[in-house]
């Protein structure tokens, strides 16, 4: 993969950014998912600031917008995982009482 980094072209930072993010968020995130979900929001992103948003077909923003929703979702429910409303669900009971099997 590394050898391909030479390929980029930097002039265009709305183009190498996103490349390079990909690259660097793979492996600090522990996910291929997110990496190409932070490539991809950031694509949009530095297109829409440029001006040059014309450039990005549709259903690219698309995408872009399922993957913010994707880390809005995961946010989300790693939050709510420690609630202490959700702890009746975890032990069984409401008191942290098993609750029998039939």
């Amino acid at each position: 993969m590394m050898p391909a980094v030479r390929d980029i072209s930097f002039e265009r930072l709305e183009e190498a950014l996103p490349a390079f993010f990909i690259i660097a968020f793979i492996p600090l995130m522990h996910s291929i998912v997110d990496g190409i979900a932070i490539s991809f929001i950031s694509y949009a992103l530095f297109h829409i600031a440029l001006g040059k948003w014309r450039e990005v077909k549709p259903l690219f923003y698309i995408v872009s917008h399922l993957f913010v929703i994707y880390f809005i979702l995961q946010t989300l429910t790693k939050t709510y995982q420690g609630s202490p409303l959700r702890t009746h669900q975890r032990s069984g009971g409401l008191f942290g009482t098993p609750i029998k099997s039939m």
